[in-house]
């Protein structure tokens, strides 16, 4: 496994976004691409976070707070590289 000190990368005086867990904070890359599949439209947002962060994540269960709008969490996707991507869902 991957064992880089991701601090800097999810810095949220850098590139990072902050979410809200349960009351708590944590840092990641937030991201709501358009996208189309099957000429149905939408948005697909994501957040990329370090597995230890992601290690606190229910599917299906936990509610992120990002930028005042609610998320659940459906997928959870580790990389290998010490990093999780999220698969989102607003509420």
């Amino acid at each position: 496994m991957f064992t880089e000190d991701l601090t800097a990368f999810f810095d949220a005086d850098e590139l990072a976004d902050t979410a809200t867990v349960g009351g708590s904070s944590i840092y990641g890359i937030f991201s709501r691409e358009f996208v189309e599949v099957q000429n149905v439209e939408g948005y697909f947002p994501t957040f990329l976070l370090s597995d230890t962060d992601a290690a606190s994540i229910t599917k299906n269960s936990t509610v992120l707070t990002i930028s005042s709008v609610n998320y659940t969490a459906i997928s959870k996707r580790p990389d290998g590289t010490g990093t999780t991507l999220l698969i989102l869902e607003k509420q």
